[in-house]
């Protein structure tokens, strides 16, 4: 699995290489359209990670402070342990 992480505006983006066709291989009746998928350069932007479907991405992202990187990852673990 090709998978390529931008930190882009606040927010991670995880684009997936997509191997198949535009087609939807698991239902071949459903096309999709361009507006259903956004490509970056043969990636699909994901809107969950497929590799840790349950990680909270926006939350991630709310605790990323390259100023303050030690206390922001001690905040996120806690923030994990609590929910």
């Amino acid at each position: 699995m090709a998978l390529c992480i931008v930190w882009e505006a606040a927010q991670f983006k995880i684009y997936h290489l997509r191997t198949e066709s535009p087609d939807n291989p698991d239902n071949p009746d459903k096309k999709e359209s361009k507006d259903d998928i956004e490509l970056f350069s043969g990636y699909e932007l994901l809107t969950t990670s497929k590799l840790l479907p349950n990680c909270d991405l926006k939350l991630l992202a709310s605790y990323v402070k390259p100023d303050q990187q030690f206390e922001a990852v001690l905040a996120y673990q806690e923030q994990l342990r609590s929910a």
